[in-house]
């Protein structure tokens, strides 16, 4: 097994780094989307799940780095899978609490 070449994982990036622009885009774009009907009242969810967006939540992770990096070097690899595991618990518990005062 040879080293990793840094001249290939140079031309790797080159080719990853506008698919990765494209999902920033789309983080962006859903956030926004995200905020807006929550707060003009066109879904379930109630309106303080407006500041728990994606845009939020990685601003957050990306923060936790920062601040105590020991914890965020673990966090940022898989810091999207965590924003869907925060978002779809909180959506689940609070879609949950809904339907139990609607019953």
């Amino acid at each position: 097994m040879g080293a990793a070449s840094p001249e290939l994982l140079l031309r790797m990036a080159a080719h990853n780094e506008p698919l990765v622009n494209v999902l920033r885009v789309a983080m962006v774009a859903v956030s926004v989307l995200w905020v807006v009907l929550i707060l003009r009242g066109r879904t379930a969810l109630p309106k303080w799940m407006a500041a728990v967006n994606p845009a939020t939540i990685l601003a957050l992770i990306f923060a936790l780095y920062w601040v105590a990096p020991g914890v965020g070097v673990y966090i940022l690899p898989v810091a999207m899978n965590v924003t869907h595991v925060i978002i779809f618990g909180l959506a689940l518990m609070a879609c949950s609490k809904t339907a139990q005062h609607r019953a």
